[in-house]
């Protein structure tokens, strides 16, 4: 296991303490818990960009080719 280190004020840090105990956790695992959620929307959100960028590119197709494409 490796250390991690952030600055924070003493604010930010009771706070986040404060939720932390909300959710019967610890800090540490309240911090990475945070900061893994938002790297895993902002990896989801690269992919819709990429997606997206795809399909603008690409043909339209009809609502049946897509069901059938998606396989519904």
């Amino acid at each position: 296991m490796t250390t991690i280190t952030i600055r924070a004020t003493d604010d930010k840090k009771e706070f986040l303490k404060k939720m932390a105990v909300f959710n019967g956790t610890t800090l540490s695992d309240f911090i990475i818990q945070a900061a893994l959620e938002k790297a895993e929307e902002q990896a989801d959100y690269q992919e819709y960009l990429k997606a997206m960028k795809h399909h603008q590119s690409s043909q339209d197709i009809t609502l049946e080719e897509m069901e059938k494409e998606l396989g519904i």
